[in-house]
């Protein structure tokens, strides 16, 4: 659609010398509906953001600070446990009223990638940790943190103990986790080796996505460095080398695998998105 921009002193307007399909919206230049400040006393690093079908916004991202965030009563935690935390909020859909702010992690550095929102109004959270204490819940799919070796994929956050991917979700309010799983082998798992590739953007080491299909299962794409990924199912079956993309399918009450395989070949690789359709297909890209 061909758009032309007229400047007449002050006033700006615009014009469709084609036309434009009149059976929808015209939306030029969107509207600001609300911005706001976090309210942490340390530095923090937005990470993800998401909605439900409310309008509510949720924002997430990691403290650089003990003590430092402004936490809600009733929040699930209230206590930050190590020097690099995730802090998330939930926004009324003006930004008038925060509905939660809440820590989630252990005692040691712990990173959010991506979230969603579930048709249970449950947030739907994946990411990694170093921490070996990660608050999962009993019965998930993987209650053991897998190891890796000490990593500083950036500046600032630590992984001491190697990284895992972990996968959680939170009730409508905060207050309740209601599941949480560790997901890795014994290398590092979650954590995209950017230095390998020739072009790479600030926040490559921490990309990748989940989404959530017609019945509440989660997807997940990701890297891997573990030569022992749990695979169930697998299209690609054998670690490919250097690092390898992953995808993988866990039910919806976090404590079954449904599938997981390997992406790649024998040079670096990594998946930094996926879209799961309607007719069940599931669509990545990295």
């Amino acid at each position: 659609m061909a758009t032309l921009y007229h400047l007449e002193g002050e006033h700006l307007s615009f014009d469709f010398p084609k036309g434009y399909d009149r059976s929808h919206p015209l939306t030029i230049d969107p509207e600001l509906v609300f911005s706001t400040f976090s309210g942490s006393f340390a530095n923090n690093f937005g990470h993800a953001a998401t909605y439900d079908e409310l309008g509510n916004m949720y924002s997430v991202g990691t403290i650089h600070g003990l003590g430092t965030f402004p936490v809600t009563t009733g929040a699930f935690q209230r206590q930050s446990g190590g020097s690099v935390e995730i802090a998330l909020l939930k926004y009324s859909p003006d930004g008038t009223r925060l509905l939660y702010a809440t820590y989630i992690g252990g005692g040691d550095t712990d990173v959010p990638h991506s979230m969603i929102v579930n048709s249970k109004n449950e947030l739907v959270l994946f990411g990694t940790t170093s921490s070996t204490n990660f608050p999962f819940t009993l019965g998930a799919f993987q209650t053991r943190f897998g190891g890796g070796t000490p990593i500083e994929p950036l500046g600032g956050f630590q992984y001491l103990n190697g990284s895992d991917i972990f996968v959680l979700k939170l009730n409508a309010d905060g207050s309740n986790l209601i599941g949480c799983t560790f997901v890795g082998g014994s290398g590092n798992d979650g954590v995209c080796r950017t230095p390998d590739f020739t072009l790479i953007n600030y926040g490559d080491e921490f990309r990748g996505e989940v989404v959530v299909d017609d019945k509440d299962n989660i997807f997940v794409a990701t890297s891997t460095n573990s030569t022992n990924f749990p695979l169930v199912n697998p299209i690609v079956g054998q670690y490919g080398g250097r690092q390898d993309a992953v995808i993988f399918n866990l039910s919806s009450d976090l404590k079954t695998m449904i599938s997981s395989t390997y992406l790649g070949g024998t040079a670096p690789d990594a998946a930094y998105g996926l879209k799961w359709a309607p007719s069940g297909a599931l669509y990545v890209t990295g």
